[in-house]
Formats: structure tokens, C-alpha cells, sequence
């Protein structure tokens, strides 16, 4: 099977929509002719690469073998191109305001983490402001460690820098950026967005995005932090098959509705502004309509800590973010600990 690292080399090759000899790709590449085999060449059709002469091989066609005995002349293509990530166009969709608070957004090939890229820029210089997409991530994390799948070309893997004047402000910044992608996320039409508390994007009652938000530590100018957001807009078959939860990605909600860069500008512009109003001290106004999107109000849900797991009703969430659970003694907040429903 072919290795990650030379899909995505493939990939960023055919992603410009030119028919190219499958022969020079793979001499291009140095890869050897027995790496495409028969599951390499499913993972390209997930992809979108269709192996040619074919016998009317659409995009995301299956069928991607040529149907004559000879293939040399073969041919790898993507017709049409990939739905690349442009930072020029995606800064172009930016209202006026909204763009005067993002000072950069660099746009990565392949990388381990924008989240981690972030952070070690940070060490060095302001990040306030620059925001971080890449096609691939080899090293894409989740809240708590967990691995976040980061296929190439096919969903938004973006990071955000903002500095905060007090470490207060972190306080349910999760929530108040869910909010932000959500109603992005409806402004574009698809619909059903819910957020799960704290830090998840649900639709039809599976994951959609993930929210990861790091600190580089507070200094004498505030508290730096990287906002880390993944939104599955197209996952491969292969990699969806890879995922221990419940998923769905925008292609399934409403098929081909916006491309990548649209997705791009809608999800930074929302979150600049809600960071915008973070700084301000109106962040609140978001964290009220939490309740808009809420999954879990109201229903059984189960709170797992290091050391204990206690089972409880979901009831919204308080001024500082915590979730409130009711129990039999009582209600209570919950401000950390993995969160799951359970059957009522």
C-alpha cells in the first residue's frame, strides 16, 4: 500500500485537474509500480483520482481501473482539479471588519499540527491575529490526546492565534467559538448544527467538528491561545472506516453546497468576531445562545473523571460555561471530565 506521505506527494501533483502518465507520476514520485495496488487505488478514488481510459469514471468513482488488459498509457487525473485551500480567496470572503482582525493566514501542504505550529511560533513572536489552515496534518490532535484523522484535500484543519488580556478570558472560550462555527455553519445553509458540551459540533447525532483550544502561557500582555478547529467536510471512505465514533461531514448534510474556501472564510470570520467580542466583554452574549444548540440539555448523560463516574440530567450550562448536572442531591456545575449520553 502506498505510504501517506507519497498520497498526499500524489495528490498535490494531480490537484491542479492535468491528466499526467501514471507512469511519470509514479517515476516522478520514485514510487514503484507494486504500491499501486488494488487498496491504494480505492484510497485515490476516495480521493477523487480517477485512473484513465475508463469506462465513464465520474469523480469519487470506484470504478478506477483501466478496462484494457494493457495500461500503459494510463493515465492519473483529478478531473476538474481539488478543492484546494487559497488564502488569497479565503481573506477575500472576509467582510471589512472582520478581515482588519486577522493579520495573516498562511495555508500548509502538509504539516504535523497547525495547533502545534502555533504554539511553537508563539515561543518567539505575537501570534495575536494569524490563523493557520493545512491541507494534511500527519499529527492532527483531539481533546485529551486522542488522534484527530486529518485526510488530505478533504476537510478544514485550522488554528488560530488570539491573545486575551486576562486568562479569564479562556474561560468557556470553547463554547463561545462552538457557537461562532455553528452559526457559520447555518449561515451557510446546513442545517441540524447542534454543539455538544465542551468542545464538539454534532448533526443527526454524530460528530462534525472538534474544538482544541491550547495556551503558551501567560505574560505580563495576557494569555496567548490557539484555537484549534476540524470540521469533516468530505471524509474518505477509508478514513471514515478509521473512526471509533459516530460521524458525518457536510458532504452528507447537504452534497457539493459550498467549496473549502468558502467553509474557510465563514468559520475565520465567525471566530474573529466572537473573539472580537471576547475582548470586549461581550463574549457573553454568545455563551447565552449556547442553549440554542444544546444536545444535552435534558438528557441522561454520564460524567467520567480520573477517579470516579457519576450519572446525572444534563441541564444547560451556567454563566462561566460549566455544565450543570442534576442529581439526586442536587444540581451541580461540571467544569472538566469526559461527557457521554447514556440511555434514559
Amino acid at each position: 500500500m502506498i505510504e501517506d506521505t507519497t498520497l498526499v506527494a500524489v495528490l498535490q501533483l494531480l490537484s491542479d485537474g492535468v491528466e499526467r502518465p501514471w507512469q511519470q507520476c509514479l517515476a516522478q514520485l520514485r514510487v514503484a509500480r507494486a504500491a499501486l495496488d488494488a487498496q491504494t487505488q480505492r484510497m485515490l478514488a476516495d480521493h477523487g483520482v480517477v485512473i484513465s481510459p475508463v469506462v465513464v469514471a465520474p469523480v469519487l468513482s470506484s470504478s478506477v481501473l483501466s478496462s484494457r488488459g494493457d495500461d500503459d498509457d494510463a493515465a492519473l487525473v483529478i478531473p476538474g482539479g481539488s478543492d484546494r485551500l487559497d488564502a488569497d480567496v479565503v481573506l477575500a470572503g472576509l467582510a471589512g471588519a472582520t478581515r482588519a482582525g486577522v493579520r495573516e493566514l498562511r495555508v500548509l501542504w502538509s504539516t504535523d499540527s497547525t495547533n502545534l505550529r502555533l504554539l511553537e511560533r508563539a515561543r518567539g513572536e505575537d501570534i495575536d491575529g494569524c490563523a493557520l489552515a493545512a491541507e494534511h496534518q500527519s499529527a492532527g490532535r483531539g481533546r485529551r490526546g486522542r488522534h484527530w484523522l486529518s485526510p488530505v484535500a478533504c476537510n478544514l484543519y485550522l488554528s488560530i492565534g488570539a491573545r486575551l488580556a486576562v486568562p479569564e478570558q479562556m474561560q468557556a472560550l470553547s463554547l463561545i467559538v462552538g457557537v461562532a462555527v455553528a452559526d457559520a455553519l447555518l449561515h451557510l445553509g446546513y442545517a441540524g448544527i447542534g454543539l455538544k458540551w465542551p468542545n464538539d459540533l454534532q448533526a443527526q447525532g454524530r460528530k462534525l467538528a472538534g474544538i482544541l483550544i491550547e495556551s503558551s502561557g501567560v505574560t505580563a500582555q495576557g494569555i496567548t491561545a490557539v484555537i484549534g478547529i476540524g470540521v469533516n467536510v468530505r471524509v474518505p471512505a477509508y478514513v471514515g472506516a478509521q473512526i471509533d465514533q459516530p460521524w458525518i461531514d457536510l458532504h452528507e448534510i447537504a452534497p457539493r453546497r459550498h467549496g473549502r474556501n468558502t467553509l474557510c472564510a465563514a468559520v475565520l470570520g465567525a471566530v474573529t468576531d466572537a473573539l472580537a467580542a471576547v475582548r470586549s466583554g461581550v463574549g457573553g452574549r454568545y455563551l447565552a445562545r449556547f442553549s440554542d444548540h444544546d444536545v444535552l440539555r435534558d438528557r441522561p448523560v454520564t460524567v467520567r473523571s480520573v477517579d470516579r463516574e457519576e450519572h446525572g440530567i444534563a441541564r444547560g450550562i451556567d454563566a462561566r460555561g460549566e455544565l450543570l448536572v442534576e442529581q439526586t442531591a442536587g444540581t451541580r456545575p461540571v467544569s472538566a471530565g469526559e461527557v457521554s449520553v447514556r440511555a434514559g
